[in-house]
């Protein structure tokens, strides 16, 4: 009799906690992330070239005295999104550089509404 009781409890735990699972579903649902946008990935990916937003980058880190990019590398995605930006030795300063840069990019991204991005520096030697 133990046994059965026993049983029928451990099934009944295992039911209520898929049962609290199906009918919660904000508990099973993905959280956003610093980057990335809740908007339709082909939207944004138009309205990101259709803005022309690399060379806006460009002419912005020109300005703030970063005149050797080698290049810039933008990655998106719905959880993601990276802008990786190769700059010459020579202007690399470390943290400044990188703080100076992060918010150049997020700005612009913010004014054109594609989401906002992780910045990576990589300088070359």
């Amino acid at each position: 009799m133990k046994k059965i009781t026993i049983s029928t409890l451990i099934c009944l735990v295992i039911a209520g906690g898929t049962i609290t699972g199906f009918l919660n579903p904000t508990a099973n649902a993905e959280t956003q992330t610093f980057t990335g946008h809740p908007y339709d990935l082909d939207t944004i990916t138009t309205r990101t070239i259709n803005s022309n937003y690399i060379q806006k980058l460009r002419a912005e880190l020109k300005k703030e005295g970063y005149n050797n990019i080698k290049s810039i590398v933008l990655e998106q995605d719905r959880k993601k999104s990276e802008v990786i930006i190769h700059i010459s030795a020579d202007e690399y300063k470390g943290e400044q550089t990188k703080n100076t840069m992060e918010k150049a990019v997020n700005r612009l991204a913010k004014e054109n509404k594609i989401g906002s991005f992780l910045v990576y520096i990589k300088n070359s030697y």
